[in-house]
């Protein structure tokens, strides 16, 4: 089976699991950020994948695999908005180009929870090295998090101000596949994910970690920040956050970025 995967610390031990328990000759590999996995999940150039739950409102007729997910039940920790000043101060948002999913959730945060309109424009990495205008945000996913965050004064987590929303979990991604497994290859492959999860600082131990985290760090990032249980509430959340897309004007206009693709 080809398998699409994010490339962050936070599916380490999902990728550790399926590396450990499945391995090359049951599963094809291919790691890469939440844009480029929708993209080869588009394409059907994976059956499987970790896929941003941004990208099934293009693929409506995806099927979705219940146990696992990346989910959160509050702050994690590396989708914020960062500024120098409050976010009703802000004038521009440059939005990390990674995650459309993101995207959509930072503009409904923005539309509904914060009541701003600033304007949004794509975020170039250079500008996070150059630019120190009081009225700039920036929204960063993933593991630059950790790099850059210390820069800012403020940070507004948004799985936190989702929860502060609407009372719900957020699931950022999900299991899919074109079509239902085999019935013991899905049971392994589950299987493989709930051994990996269940050996956190195992897994830790074959992942190169962002300078700015330690090992512990790392690891308590994981266990208390990500939330890897596919279940109803996440389910009920899914639903909210694509009601929710739904309503913003030209929802489906943010296009993945061609990033590059590491397997």
């Amino acid at each position: 089976m080809r398998v699409a995967a994010v490339s962050y610390l936070n599916t380490v031990p999902m990728v550790w699991g399926l590396s450990q328990r499945l391995g090359p000759s049951r599963v094809q590999l291919t790691l890469a950020v939440p844009s480029v996995c929708a993209q080869l999940f588009h394409e059907k150039r994976v059956d499987v994948a970790l896929l941003p739950i941004g990208a099934l409102l293009s693929e409506p007729q995806a099927t979705l695999l219940d146990g696992y997910c990346i989910g959160t039940n509050g702050a994690v920790e590396s989708v914020c908005i960062y500024s120098h000043v409050p976010i009703q101060q802000v004038q521009r948002l440059y939005l990390d180009p990674d995650s459309r999913t993101s995207t959509l959730l930072a503009r409904v945060l923005l539309e509904r929870y914060w009541a701003c309109r600033p304007q949004l424009l794509p975020l170039h990495l250079d500008r996070l090295e150059q630019s120190d205008a009081q009225d700039e945000a920036v929204l960063l996913i993933g593991d630059k998090v950790f790099t850059y965050r210390h820069r800012y004064e403020y940070t507004y987590d948004l799985g936190e101000a989702w929860r502060l929303f609407t009372g719900l979990p957020m699931v950022f991604a999900v299991w899919a596949a074109h079509t239902m497994p085999a019935t013991d290859w899905l049971e392994d492959f589950r299987a493989a994910l709930a051994y990996g999860i269940a050996h956190i600082a195992e897994a830790l131990t074959s992942f190169a970690l962002p300078a700015a985290l330690s090992p512990q760090q790392a690891t308590d990032y994981l266990r208390q920040r990500i939330d890897y249980t596919y279940d109803a509430q996440k389910k009920e959340a899914l639903a909210r956050y694509q009601e929710e897309v739904m309503r913003l004007p030209d929802r489906l206009s943010v296009a993945a970025a061609p990033l590059e693709v590491r397997s």
